[in-house]
C-alpha cells in the first residue's frame, strides 16, 4: 500500500518592512502619509503585551482596488517603571520613584521610529518608488527596507 504525503509549503513573503526614521508622532505621520501616499491610514487595534505592559500604536489602511495593504506601526513606546527607594534620609522612603523606560518592538532596529508594512504583490521597483516618494516627505529624515531574513523572530513580523 502506498502512503502519501501532504506538503505544505509556507507562501513566500509578499510583503515589505520600510523602517522610517522621523520625529513626528504617530497620528501626526499617518496624516502625512495619508496626503502624500493618498492613503487612508486609520488606527486599529494597538499591539498589547500584558507581561510587558507594552502599547505599540497600529495604523492600517487596506486599498481594495489595487490589493495592497498598509500597516503602520510605532516601534517604541514608554512603559512605567517603579523603583523602591531605599535613602534612609529621604523623607518619602516608603513611596517608590516612578519613571519611564522606553521598549522596542523590534530591539534590533532602535533608531527606527516606525515600522511601514506594506502587504502587496508588488516588484522592486514599486518598492524603490514608494522609498523615493518617502524620501521627499519633508518631516521623514531617513528610510530603510529591512531584511526579512535577518530579523530572529518573525513571528513579530506579524502585525
Amino acid at each position: 500500500m502506498k502512503t502519501h504525503q501532504l506538503s505544505v509549503q509556507e507562501p513566500e513573503d509578499n510583503y515589505q518592512i520600510i523602517a522610517i526614521y522621523t520625529d513626528e508622532q504617530d497620528y501626526r505621520l499617518a496624516f502625512i502619509l495619508n496626503k502624500h501616499l493618498n492613503l487612508q491610514l486609520v488606527k486599529s487595534a494597538s499591539i498589547i503585551d500584558q507581561t510587558k505592559k507594552t502599547d505599540f500604536t497600529v495604523f492600517e489602511y487596506e486599498d481594495t482596488t489595487l490589493f495592497r495593504n498598509w500597516l503602520l506601526l510605532n516601534n517604541h513606546c514608554f512603559v512605567d517603571s517603579k523603583i523602591k527607594t531605599t535613602d534612609s534620609f529621604s523623607l518619602f522612603n516608603d513611596r517608590p520613584s516612578i519613571y519611564q523606560q522606553k521598549t522596542y518592538y523590534l530591539k534590533k532596529y532602535k533608531k527606527a521610529n516606525f515600522l511601514l508594512k506594506v502587504i502587496a504583490d508588488e516588484d522592486v521597483e514599486y518598492t524603490q518608488k514608494l522609498i523615493e516618494t518617502l524620501h521627499q516627505i519633508p518631516q521623514i529624515y531617513a528610510t530603510e527596507i529591512l531584511l526579512l531574513d535577518k530579523i530572529q523572530n518573525k513571528k513579530l513580523l506579524i502585525f
